[in-house]
């Protein structure tokens, strides 16, 4: 419960944010940040596909997610990762955008997205201490 704030690294006409709840994760420190190991990110100008990699996790316990986000020309979809669970995949309707959120339950350490044609992207994974489910979404767009 409580505020959640999102801070983008640079100016942003608009931003979209999608929020994943995850339930057995380790609760620790500052608002439950002993849930999160390790992230990385990734960008691409134009592409049809995106991955980011992780380290190797710290425990055999720990799960993955990962979010990843296009301009949403020309129809594009969402393709997940093989052995991922889509999460959300979300299309705003006042924002010529879109964006994908995925989970894994083990150690893969490359998290992957496609879509359709080659559009700017940029994705994020996380290594979740000892995550065991999803448990619900909400989504957010930030003006």
């Amino acid at each position: 419960t409580g505020a959640i704030t999102v801070t983008f690294s640079s100016a942003v006409v608009r931003g979209l944010t999608i929020v994943d709840e995850f339930d057995g994760v380790d609760t620790t420190g500052t608002n439950g940040s002993g849930a999160v190991v390790q992230s990385a990110t990734n960008t691409t100008a134009s592409a049809s596909s995106l991955t980011v990699t992780l380290a190797a996790f710290g425990s055999a316990t720990n799960g993955a997610t990962s979010g990843f986000a296009i301009r949403r020309t020309n129809g594009n979809l969402f393709t997940p990762d093989t052995g991922w669970t889509e999460i959300d995949d979300f299309i705003p309707g006042d924002v010529n955008a879109r964006m994908e959120t995925q989970w894994r339950a083990d150690q893969d350490t490359t998290a992957v997205a496609s879509w359709s044609d080659a559009n700017a992207a940029g994705g994020i994974a996380i290594e979740i201490k000892e995550a065991t489910a999803a448990a619900a979404r909400r989504v957010f767009l930030v003006d």
